[in-house]
C-alpha cells in the first residue's frame, strides 16, 4: 500500500469522507478502463489477528455474491498494509439524504422509491442477507436516472468487529442512524429481516415529511403531514413502522404486492383527520370525505329513487278551469254544481294515482320475498347430493 494506491487499485481520488471508511475513485491495473469506487476502513487490521482477518474476508464475499440492479456492486476486496478495502461500481450521482435537502419527495417519487427498495430488499432476503443499515446516506440516485440503489450491505456487521466497535468509541455519537434504528434492535435483540421493514418504512417516512423521520418519541402520522398521498399508501407505511415486528408485513415481497395495487396517480387528497375537539358533525363530514366518489354517487342515485317511489303525485291541474276551456266558455264562471262536480273528478283521481303508487311500494317486500324464495329453492333442487353407501344386506337377497 502506496499514497496513491492500494491492492489492485491505482490513482486514489478521495470521493467522500464516512464514519468508518473513506471513499476513493481509483482505476484497476488489470484494466484503466475500469473506474471504481474504492472504500479503504480507517481501523486497523493487525497482521497476527487471524480472527479480524477472517471474519472480514467472509462478510466481504458475502456482499459479493449481491446482484442486482437496485444494489450498488461490490466485485472486489482484500487487505493491504494493514487496511482493508471494498471495491464497488463507481456511481455519479447524489444520495438520497442530500436529495431530500432541496424538499420532500411527491407521492410517485416516493412510491418509485418504495418499489426500487422493496425490490433489492426483497432479492437479498431471499439470500438470508439483511442489510441492517438501510439510511437514507445508503442510497443512491444515479445522475440524470430515478432510480434508487442501494450500497453498504453487510456493512454494519463489519463495523459491530470488536476492532471497530472500539474505533467507533472514539467517534462522536451517529444521530441519522439512531433515527432509523428498530425498537427490537435498541432494547438488545437482534437485526432480522422485519427490522430492514421497519427501516423501510422510517426510510418512506423521511421521504415525505422530513429529513429526519423521529424528531419526537411521539411522532405524527404521515397522514397528517401529507394530506396528498393516498389511504393506502399511509396505511403501509404506518404497518412497517408498527414496533412489534410481528405486525409488520412479513417480508418484502409481501410490500412489493401490496405496492401493486397502489397508485400513486389515483391517490386522492384527503382531508383532516377529526380531533378532540371537533363536533360529531365534523366527525361525520370527515368520515364521509374518506369514502370514494362512486359511493357518493350510488347515495344519490338511490336517494332519487326513493324519492321518486315514495314521494306522492302532485295534484293535477284544476279540472273544472280545463274542462270549460275545452268547451270554448274561456274564463266563464261555473256554476255551483259545476263546480262540485270538477272537485269530485279531481279529488278521484289524485287517490287513484297515490293509491297506484302506494300499491307498488307496498308489493315490493313481496316481490323480494319470492325472489328470495326462488334462490333458496334452486339452491335446494341442485345441491350437490352425497353419495350413498349401501350395505350388503339392504342390497337383496338374504343375510347370512
Amino acid at each position: 500500500m502506496t499514497e496513491n494506491s492500494i491492492g489492485n487499485y491505482i490513482n486514489l481520488a478521495p470521493a467522500a469522507q464516512g464514519r468508518y471508511a473513506d471513499l476513493y475513485k481509483a482505476q484497476a491495473v488489470f484494466n484503466k478502463r475500469v473506474i471504481c469506487a474504492l472504500k479503504i476502513f480507517k481501523f486497523p487490521v493487525p497482521p497476527h489477528n487471524y480472527d479480524l482477518r477472517r471474519a472480514l474476508l467472509l462478510e466481504a464475499a458475502a456482499a459479493c455474491e449481491l446482484y442486482h440492479d437496485n444494489i450498488v456492486r461490490a466485485f472486489d476486496y482484500g487487505i493491504d498494509g494493514g487496511k482493508f478495502y471494498l471495491a464497488m461500481d463507481f456511481i455519479t450521482g447524489e444520495t438520497l439524504e442530500n436529495r431530500l435537502r432541496a424538499g420532500p419527495f411527491t407521492p410517485q417519487q416516493a412510491h418509485k422509491l418504495a418499489a426500487d427498495v422493496a425490490a433489492a430488499l426483497s432479492y437479498a432476503h431471499h439470500l438470508g442477507l439483511p442489510h441492517r443499515n438501510l439510511i437514507a446516506r445508503n442510497i443512491l440516485f444515479r445522475e440524470g436516472s430515478r432510480d434508487a440503489k442501494i450500497c453498504d450491505f453487510h456493512l454494519h456487521k463489519i463495523t459491530a468487529l470488536p476492532e471497530a466497535a472500539a474505533f467507533a468509541k472514539t467517534l462522536p455519537p451517529d444521530r441519522a442512524q439512531q433515527a432509523y434504528t428498530p425498537p427490537e434492535v435498541l432494547a438488545g435483540g437482534e437485526h432480522t429481516a422485519r427490522s430492514d421493514i421497519y427501516q423501510f418504512g422510517a426510510l418512506l417516512y423521511a421521504a415525505l415529511a422530513q429529513p429526519q423521520p423521529f424528531k419526537t418519541e411521539r411522532r405524527p402520522l404521515i397522514g397528517d403531514l401529507r394530506p396528498d398521498i393516498g389511504a393506502e399508501f399511509e396505511t403501509l407505511i404506518t404497518k412497517c413502522l408498527a414496533k412489534k415486528p410481528e405486525r409488520r408485513p412479513v417480508s418484502a415481497r409481501a410490500i412489493i404486492r401490496e405496492l401493486a395495487w397502489i397508485s400513486p396517480a389515483a391517490a386522492r387528497p384527503r382531508q383532516r383527520r377529526p380531533r378532540a375537539g371537533d363536533t360529531i358533525r365534523q366527525r361525520v363530514a370527515f368520515s364521509h370525505d374518506n369514502f370514494p366518489p362512486q359511493f357518493h354517487e350510488a347515495i344519490v342515485r338511490l336517494q332519487t329513487f326513493m324519492l321518486r317511489k315514495l314521494q306522492p303525485a302532485p295534484p293535477p291541474e284544476n279540472t273544472y278551469t280545463t274542462i270549460f276551456s275545452e268547451t270554448g266558455r274561456g274564463a266563464a264562471e261555473p256554476s255551483v254544481p259545476e263546480k262540485a262536480a270538477a272537485v269530485y273528478e279531481n279529488t278521484a283521481i289524485t287517490r287513484r294515482t297515490q293509491r297506484g303508487r302506494g300499491k307498488n311500494v307496498e308489493t315490493m317486500p313481496f316481490l323480494l320475498a319470492l325472489l328470495l324464495l326462488c334462490i333458496l329453492s334452486g339452491y335446494w333442487y341442485f345441491r350437490p347430493q352425497p353419495k350413498q353407501s349401501f350395505s350388503p344386506g339392504l342390497s337383496g337377497g338374504a343375510q347370512p
